[in-house]
């Protein structure tokens, strides 16, 4: 059980309607990144991960997300433990651009024993228009064969991902400058 003591004297009509009231504020120190996943969108989300150091628990509900006085919007809150970590979305954010384009494809035209390679070759190109360095996480996916004759693999990447799970996801962590640019 969690007991939340509400500052004040507040009236409480006994009709029976919902009211709502501020049991308080608080800040918590956050960790901004952003995140890429080109494949899908040339969008680069800004995300926000911090501990949950209020001392009691967060329950499920809107939250108003606010940092030096601006306020980004509202999100979804989810039950979070004290000490828990929370990770929310902030939007988009219009000064990292990313872009995904097919540079290269390839067709053996020889059968060999039946089979056929092709080759793709991608380049994903991340531009910091911000006035402070950024680190992006980008992640992206070789397709999964789902037959035992298509083998697919990674010839090459520049620069080597930093994870490749089982599922082919590869993922970079990109430092950008700024006004710099960075192609993988």
């Amino acid at each position: 059980a969690v007991r939340f003591t509400v500052p004040g004297a507040s009236d409480v009509p006994g009709d029976g309607t919902p009211r709502k009231r501020t049991i308080g504020t608080q800040g918590l120190p956050a960790t901004i990144y952003y995140m890429a996943v080109p494949k899908h969108t040339d969008a680069v989300y800004r995300r926000v991960k911090l501990r949950n150091a209020t001392g009691a628990p967060l329950l499920d509900g809107l939250v108003n997300l606010v940092a030096d006085d601006t306020f980004f919007g509202q999100n979804q809150l989810v039950y979070t433990p004290q000490d828990g970590e929370i990770e929310l979305l902030l939007g988009v954010e219009e000064r990292i651009t990313v872009k995904r384009e097919m540079v290269e494809r390839q067709v053996d035209k020889r059968l060999l024993r039946d089979r056929r390679t092709v080759r793709y070759g991608y380049e994903i190109t991340l531009k910091n228009l911000l006035t402070q360095p950024v680190t992006v996480s980008v992640e992206d996916q070789l397709p999964v064969s789902r037959h035992d004759a298509i083998k697919v693999r990674l010839e090459a990447a520049s620069p080597p991902p930093g994870e490749q799970s089982d599922l082919n996801i590869m993922k970079w962590s990109v430092a950008l400058r700024p006004d710099g640019e960075q192609k993988l």
